[in-house]
């Protein structure tokens, strides 16, 4: 059964097994075209150390940025901060009190795409309304947390 493509090299698009290092084991040649049209040739030779791969492996990259509200809320002394980059940019995450001034930076750096989480911990500070805020790109939010001593 032929279940490829081919290309308008000729080459056929899809999965092939067969033993391609003749060490008696099933490896797999797999030819696939990426988003951006281009062909790529990726060869898996059977070691026999794999036992599976997980879907639980792969991060799956974000469509949007978000922020997500902070958990716990109300919270004391520590709350975890979630949020997700569709791509890899320069974020700042930076927490401020009810007057506007900066109280602490969580994060200021370049991260990769995906899901991301930080802890704030709010030891040094007093009860009150905080505010935290992601910057990436052309991207902002803020959201609301209330600390409880």
């Amino acid at each position: 059964m032929n279940c490829f493509q081919s290309l308008a090299t000729g080459i056929p698009r899809g999965v092939v097994a067969s033993d391609f290092d003749l060490d008696g084991k099933t490896d797999l040649a797999i030819i696939a075209t990426d988003e951006f049209g281009q062909d790529s040739l990726f060869v898996l030779y059977n070691t026999g150390n794999v036992s599976g791969i997980s879907e639980e492996n792969f991060q799956q990259i974000p469509e949007n940025f978000s922020l997500s509200q902070n958990y716990p809320n109300p919270f004391n002394p520590s709350t975890t901060i979630r949020f997700e980059l569709p791509e890899s940019d320069i974020v700042t995450l930076k927490i401020f009190n009810i007057l506007g001034e900066e109280v602490s930076t969580l994060v200021n750096t370049e991260l990769k795409a995906g899901k991301h989480e930080y802890q704030f911990n709010a030891n040094n500070l007093s009860s009150g309304i905080y505010f935290y805020r992601i910057q990436a790109g052309s991207f902002a939010e803020t959201k609301k947390m209330i600390l409880i001593r």
